[in-house]
């Protein structure tokens, strides 16, 4: 029944329809938020980004990525495409600059 009225609605995502199924009737969420003393204030987007620095293999990004984190700078994940050693960038807040995304990519270089 709710996951009927969800099938409509883009701001909501797979996750949530399965905590719907859950649920007691009265609080499940839609996409308005919480109903009905809350609402969404703005839809989700997240986008995933994989980058690759030649001649790097998985020691070489979780020593990188662990110094990102470490310095405070980004939490930036060692990840696997096609059996490949990546960077994994997951960019969650909207207000990520381009600036930031640069010191990243360039931290690469060293």
């Amino acid at each position: 029944r709710t996951l009927d009225r969800l099938a409509g609605a883009p701001s909501i995502c797979p996750q949530i329809a399965n905590v719907n199924a859950s649920v007691d009737p009265d609080v499940r969420i839609t996409s308005r938020g919480l109903t009905p003393s809350s609402e969404a204030i703005a839809s989700r987007a997240l986008s995933i980004v994989l980058y690759r620095r030649m001649g790097w293999g998985e020691k070489e990004y979780l020593t990188w990525s662990q110094k990102l984190l470490r310095d405070q700078v980004a939490f930036v994940t060692p990840s696997k495409w096609e059996g490949e050693s990546v960077a994994r960038f997951a960019f969650l807040h909207p207000d990520t600059s381009e600036e930031l995304v640069r010191k990243i990519l360039e931290s690469m270089r060293d």
